[in-house]
């Protein structure tokens, strides 16, 4: 494998420092006595796929994320290299965003911790037996916060420094750049978010796949056929939250179009790797039947 580094963005606004991650925090006690509601904490995880999805060597790599808090100082923790236990290894398919990167792909993982094990590392191979190597660093999936615009988000309970309201726990949003290196050479994979734009219900997942289907129409038309990846895979992500949020009587309706969904993605991600733009147009035009479909649904 060619010697590189891959840097990482993630588009959205960190509101807690990653640098007490995963210390787990103990319950704090308001002024009544009463346990406040534990923050969450997780862990993020960088699997890396070669360009025919298969797991892509990380011997001889090692790994940072930078994160740039909002209105804050920056932070810089260390991945750790993770090897599972397990039967099998799949480069893609661990429940999080994909990027295209040069001749790689690149999946991005945020897990909240599991009561049985505190959010480690994994390597007794728990998730399903999967053997595939990847980056890992333990963060915080909540803090404590007032509420109030400006005032800042803690990683323990308490009370407001600024105005002495009580805290409470609030989801964070998080900016981070991720950085592999291996001899110096950058492959740059950016447009991650945590937590990921899922939709709210059923007419919002629909209309986010019509928004998606729209950016692919137009790489389509300016032949940036290379750049369908990210619109693409997150139209399948999308596909697997709308089930359950089908109008009664049609999950399982859904549930059949969605999957169907699902098997276009390889049809269009080859298209547009190989740059076949009648190939692609041709995908797109059935990701735009099955979302007819999927809105006939909902009258």
């Amino acid at each position: 494998m060619k010697t590189h580094s891959i840097l990482i963005g993630l588009c959205a606004g960190l509101l807690l420092p990653l640098v007490a991650f995963g210390q787990g925090h103990g319950h704090g006690h308001g002024a009544d006595g009463h346990d406040e509601a534990k923050a969450k904490t997780g862990e993020l995880r960088v699997y890396l796929a070669d360009s025919s999805k298969a797991p892509a060597s990380l011997d001889g790599m090692t790994a940072m994320v930078i994160v740039e808090p909002e209105g804050g100082k920056r932070r810089v923790l260390r991945l750790k290299l993770v090897s599972p236990k397990g039967t099998k290894k799949t480069g893609l398919g661990h429940d999080g965003e994909v990027r295209k990167a040069g001749p790689y792909y690149v999946e991005l993982v945020v897990k909240e911790a599991e009561a049985d094990h505190g959010g480690g590392h994994g390597e007794h191979g728990h998730d399903g037996g999967d053997a595939t190597p990847y980056f890992a660093a333990k963060l915080a999936l909540s803090g404590y916060t007032c509420g109030m615009k400006g005032h800042p988000v803690l990683s323990k309970a308490g009370k407001c420094p600024k105005c002495s309201m009580k805290l409470k726990v609030t989801d964070l949003k998080f900016s981070a750049v991720v950085v592999l290196r291996k001899k110096g050479k950058t492959i740059n994979a950016k447009g991650f978010k945590h937590p990921s734009q899922a939709p709210k219900d059923f007419a919002d997942g629909l209309a986010q796949i019509a928004k998606h289907i729209k950016t692919i129409q137009g790489l389509i038309d300016s032949n940036q056929l290379l750049k369908v990846h990210p619109a693409a895979s997150k139209i399948s992500q999308i596909s697997k939250l709308l089930p359950p949020m089908a109008p009664k009587g049609k999950e399982g309706a859904v549930e059949a179009t969605c999957k169907a969904i699902r098997a276009l993605f390889s049809e269009i991600d080859e298209a547009g790797d190989n740059k076949r733009k009648k190939e692609a147009q041709a995908a797109l035009d059935k990701y735009s039947a099955k979302l007819k479909e999927l809105k006939a649904y909902a009258r």
